[in-house]
């Protein structure tokens, strides 16, 4: 299997880089910027059951 991996470094498009990349996994730090990462755990649950780890 190959994996790849992608980074987004601007906040305010995460959920649109999300569904774009079709992720099956989303990796957050709990310290960012703008919101923490259980900010956008939630928001990625609202579109997704893939896994969040935080």
């Amino acid at each position: 299997m190959d994996y790849e991996g992608s980074k987004n470094n601007k906040f305010q498009k995460v959920i649109g880089y999300f569904i774009e990349k079709m992720t099956h996994l989303a990796l957050t730090d709990i310290q960012l910027r703008a919101y923490d990462g259980f900010h956008w755990g939630k928001e990625i649950r609202v579109i997704s059951n893939a896994p969040i780890i935080i």
